[in-house]
């Protein structure tokens, strides 16, 4: 019975070492990729900031034409 239990805790112990392993290999490709989801992120920002000022210029000139219109038929 004893050596049935170190078995199973050996290979136990040997799934831990790999996913430890795998574990490390992961956090080193997250950590090597991390400068790039930052940019990602800077010109996600950057898109959403130009989106609401070409919201915004839509907006302002719908209101000139809307303007010149009134003003071009006087």
């Amino acid at each position: 019975m004893n050596r049935v239990v170190i078995a199973k805790y050996a290979d136990m112990k040997q799934v831990a070492a790999k996913i430890t392993a795998s574990l490390q290999d992961i956090d080193n490709k997250y950590s090597e990729l991390r400068p790039y989801l930052e940019q990602i992120d800077q010109i996600e920002d950057s898109v959403n900031k130009l989106e609401q000022a070409a919201y915004k210029l839509d907006a302002y000139s719908k209101r000139l034409e809307n303007q010149y219109k009134i003003l071009s038929r006087k």
